[in-house]
């Protein structure tokens, strides 16, 4: 790594510059935190959440910019997403940075030999093009025809898809498939995410231009606000602090809230700290109903290492509506997260699969594996468990919908999900992603008990912990609920 004093090439194991005597620590710190990011995008970007990947990627160059790893998977995934050009001025930066032993060398020389994959691409491109002009014209039903070609050809063309979304909404195509609830698409709509654009001062303009165009093509359904990750991590592993953070959701939510929205749909959230604060955020400026779903990996926890269990019973804990999962996997492989929920349940359970994993077809498309019956046919189980909202996430079109209202518009879910004995021995250590280490850490909030529970499973493993403070005090009560994944009684 080079010292950023004096510029001067030192090992990456050195603490002190040998050249000029200058402190690394601080370096090494930075090292360590874009290090985190990293690992962050690439978990994302193994489980096909590309733009979420993008996100993290971006950040760990914020804190490191010659972290080549991080600038090499950035350029990847902005080529499987048909961005072409970016994934090219990724690679040439991190050659230049380092210009020796690059794997930037190898993705170059493959895209520059693969001529069929470029012009596919270009390909795309010019369709997505074409499909951008029928839509500006008017002509809605050759646009979304265009683009579903464009989206079959690369589902991760995250424009095309957007665009598709959009027309989607304005011509009731889920309505018309059965939706109660719409999501206007405002999903990362906030500050730090639009600021990667150059659009951070429009933040609330844009947010209520996608409600008007949300509301007035669906006139008889539910306009929900979704509301998503920031991309910014929160101390100690990040700069952000947690009030930083609920302001930051406060400027889109009161955005969606004075545009009229029927509810907030906070989704595919992959860390307890964001989903709380993104709470928190409503509560203290809406009174509008707030629907909050986990992201969970195939280990059953959030990329930050949350359980289900722990996130239902810190996130009713602050009075949402209804909590539960979104994106993930397909509806086949969420069953046994419904039921570790399903545990705890004090409010309506909410399941929004993704339609099954994308594939490879014969032609070397990314396709999702299910098909609308068969992504249908598991959820009567999922209702079976005591789900009271279903839909879809990634990949599914409005004939997903349309097929799982077929199959269960009149489908009867138990009501009596809702009387929950919480066991006797629970527990926590996790404060805002740090460990609390000793018991003077609980002590400013001068409540009548601290319990630290444990939740374990049949053999007495740890499954994911939580805390839950007991004190008479409301406002104290409050306070902890900033600063703590658990519930206060």
């Amino acid at each position: 790594m080079k010292c950023p004093v004096c510029g001067a090439n030192v090992a990456d194991n050195v603490y002190q510059c040998s050249f000029c005597g200058s402190d690394l620590a601080v370096v090494h710190y930075l090292k360590r935190v874009s290090g985190t990011y990293y690992n962050i995008g690439l978990e994302r970007a193994q489980v096909r959440d590309l733009t979420g990947s993008v996100e993290a990627l971006k950040q760990s160059l914020r804190f490191f910019k010659e972290n080549n790893d991080a600038r090499n998977l950035l350029g990847l995934v902005y080529y499987e997403m048909g961005e072409i050009t970016m994934a090219l001025s990724e690679w040439v930066l991190s050659k230049y940075l380092t210009p020796e032993g690059n794997a930037a060398d190898y993705y170059i020389d493959a895209l520059q030999k693969n001529q069929v994959a470029v012009d596919a691409t270009n390909q795309t491109i010019k369709k997505y093009n074409a499909a951008l002009q029928s839509a500006q014209t008017g002509n809605a039903d050759l646009a979304i025809i265009q683009l579903k070609k464009v989206v079959s050809l690369n589902p991760h063309f995250v424009r095309a898809a957007q665009l598709l979304a959009l027309l989607y909404i304005r011509e009731k195509e889920y309505a018309k498939a059965g939706s109660d609830i719409i999501l206007a698409p405002t999903f990362g709509a906030n500050r730090p995410v639009l600021s990667e654009h150059g659009l951070e001062s429009e933040v609330v303009d844009l947010n209520k231009k996608l409600v008007e165009i949300s509301r007035s093509a669906n006139p008889d359904a539910l306009i929900a606000g979704d509301v998503s990750m920031t991309g910014l991590m929160t101390e100690p592993m990040g700069e952000t602090t947690f009030e930083e953070l609920i302001d930051i959701y406060k400027e889109q939510i009161g955005a969606l809230a004075e545009a009229g929205v029927d509810l907030l749909d906070i989704e595919t959230m992959i860390n307890l700290a964001d989903a709380r604060a993104a709470v928190i955020a409503a509560k203290e400026c809406t009174d509008l109903p707030v629907m909050v779903t986990m992201s969970f990996n195939e280990n059953g926890m959030t990329m930050y290492g949350n359980g289900p269990d722990a996130a239902i019973i810190s996130l009713q804990d602050l009075d949402v509506d209804a909590v539960g999962i979104n994106c993930s996997a397909g509806p086949d492989k969420v069953l046994p997260i419904v039921k570790k929920m399903k545990r705890f349940a004090k409010v309506p359970l909410i399941v929004k699969p993704n339609a099954g994993l994308p594939l490879a077809d014969n032609e070397g498309n990314s396709v999702y594996s299910m098909e609308p019956e068969e992504f249908a046919g598991f959820f009567e189980e999922i209702l079976k468990c005591g789900v009271h909202i279903i839909g879809g996430c990634c990949g599914t079109a409005p004939e997903y919908i349309e097929a799982l209202h077929s199959a269960y518009a009149d489908f009867k879910v138990s009501e009596s999900v809702y009387e929950v004995e919480f066991p006797e021995a629970m527990i926590a250590t996790s404060r805002m992603g740090a460990f609390v280490s000793e018991a003077e850490d609980i002590e400013e909030f001068d409540c009548d008990r601290y319990e630290l529970h444990a939740i374990v499973d049949e053999i007495n493993e740890l499954q994911s912990d939580f805390l839950r403070i007991t004190g008479s005090d409301e406002k104290k009560r409050a306070l902890a609920r900033r600063v703590y994944n658990g519930v206060a009684l």
